[in-house]
């Protein structure tokens, strides 16, 4: 007995021999089917293109549904319109082929708009059946790792894909408004520098050397402030080997923007303004579920001092004191007392972010800056004004994840590089160890980089967030999943 796609191929071969193309040539599609269905009901001509959505066959005439990108339409098929010939071509089509048609509007008797088809010309069939339409595609390994197919069938899939491309559009748009230029920057890095994450690694042939694939693409931007550019962007793909998960796909899209003579003030104003105006334009709302939490974009966004948060939400608030006084000690004493393990070789920053992690950062939902970081793991970043041991820094977290990250930007080519040598020294804690001190990168600080605020977003996280998203597979085309065995 045949199999399903034996029968298919047998199909197209039987197409080709009545004179079909089965896969197309070309077809001028002067009309997409959401704006067709905006058009009236007339003998006027248009010529529209989609992927068949099912068939009914009803004597001597077919009607198909028929869906773009944009809309879905009904389209009538008669041999007295098309002729026999392609009538009985009509008749060999199937749910999933690609179908160009020309004809004219007209109502059906239950008042259904529909496409009175004069000529029809395949554009690529399909071999392989979709899945039923009422059944769907429901194996979620199967809608990652044949993607193709769930945007085929699951319109919702299909819609965050859609949703993501306008809101790329905007993002950019934001920062052209300001004044920013867009810039491009090496993906591949001589130094594995910048940014404390594990990086790719990869070989250059042509001078037998190891590269890094890009953690981060900062100092090449600041590069270019020395360079005497005032406003700079990039929105482009990072990659770090490190964790998958809902939250983290190891390549990844961010934007990081740097502007000359500014702060951590005016960062903190154009993060906050981009999720605004995004939520507005793309939109016309500022209220979005994340994780099972509601936020809202349109209240001006909150405040708190990592210290001040790490009291708040252990509810011990001699530990804000013993934060300030780098009272190390105690610091530890109080995190056990929490339940925290505590190592040997634990740094003040260290027992902050632990603590901070565990306690403090699913109860920030609505839209919070963070600010008032360690120095030790802020190298790039100001000392914060009147604060010893802390820089001028915040994270902007929404729903209990992180989405921005922002400095005032550290330009004294000798403290840099005295910060550098003292992070190269921290392998043991946590850094990678192919993490080298990018000596170029001061050597340009030397040259003089002016003062310059900095901030950074994750895309991707940004997307899940306006697409209602609980992971980051929904919101990449192709995300990353284990090979097959």
């Amino acid at each position: 007995m045949a199999t399903l796609r034996e029968e298919s191929l047998r199909r197209v071969e039987k197409l080709k021999e009545m004179g079909m193309n089965p896969y197309g040539y070309f077809f001028k599609k002067d009309i997409q089917i959401k704006d067709l269905r905006k058009e009236p009901v007339s003998d006027k001509q248009y010529a529209t293109a989609g992927r068949i959505k099912g068939m009914r066959l009803m004597g001597k005439s077919i009607f198909l549904g028929l869906e773009d990108t944009t809309d879905f339409i009904q389209c009538y098929v008669s041999e007295d319109a098309v002729g026999k010939k392609l009538y009985e071509a009509a008749k060999m089509l199937r749910s999933g082929d690609w179908l160009g048609v020309r004809g004219n509007l007209f109502l059906t008797q239950t008042k259904e708009l529909t496409v009175h088809v004069n000529s029809f010309e395949l554009c690529g069939v399909n071999i392989q059946p979709l899945p039923d339409k009422h059944s769907g595609l429901t194996d979620e390994e199967t809608r990652v790792r044949q993607r193709y197919l769930d945007f085929a069938v699951n319109e919702e899939a299909r819609d965050k894909i859609l949703q993501v491309g306008k809101l790329l559009q905007y993002f950019r748009q934001y920062f052209y408004d300001l004044g920013y230029l867009e810039v491009e920057t090496p993906m591949l890095h001589s130094v594995a520098s910048g940014a404390a994450a594990k990086p790719f690694v990869t070989h250059l042939n042509a001078l037998n050397q190891e590269m890094y694939m890009r953690i981060s693409p900062e100092l090449y931007l600041k590069r270019l402030l020395v360079g005497g550019f005032e406003k700079v962007f990039e929105l482009n793909r990072n990659f770090r080997n490190e964790g998958i998960s809902p939250k983290h796909n190891p390549e990844f899209s961010m934007c990081e923007w740097y502007q000359a003579y500014a702060n951590l003030q005016t960062m903190m104003e154009e993060t906050e303004g981009l999720f605004k105006y995004l939520a507005k334009k793309v939109y016309g709302k500022y209220t979005f579920k994340l994780r099972g939490n509601t936020v809202d974009l349109e209240k001006p966004f909150k405040k708190i001092k990592m210290a001040e948060c790490i009291a708040k939400y252990t509810q011990r608030p001699e530990l804000k004191d013993y934060i300030y006084a780098h009272d190390l000690k105690n610091l530890k004493k109080v995190a056990k007392e929490l339940g925290l393990e505590i190592e040997e070789n634990e740094t003040e920053s260290d027992l902050m972010l632990r603590l901070f992690d565990e306690f403090c950062e699913k109860h920030l939902i609505e839209p919070t800056f963070l600010v008032e970081y360690p120095v030790d793991i802020s190298p790039l970043t100001k000392d914060a004004p009147g604060v010893v041991g802390f820089v001028d820094r915040f994270e902007l977290f929404i729903g209990g994840l992180e989405f921005a990250n922002a400095y005032s930007e550290l330009n004294d080519p000798i403290e840099q590089d005295k910060r550098f040598k003292t992070q190269a020294e921290r392998k043991d804690a946590g850094l990678d160890e192919q993490y080298e001190v990018d000596l170029d990168f001061v050597n340009a600080l030397e040259v003089g980089m002016p003062c310059a605020g900095g901030s950074g977003v994750g895309f991707s996280r940004l997307a899940m967030l306006f697409t209602e998203s609980d992971s980051i597979r929904s919101i990449i085309p192709f995300p990353f999943i284990k090979p097959e065995k």
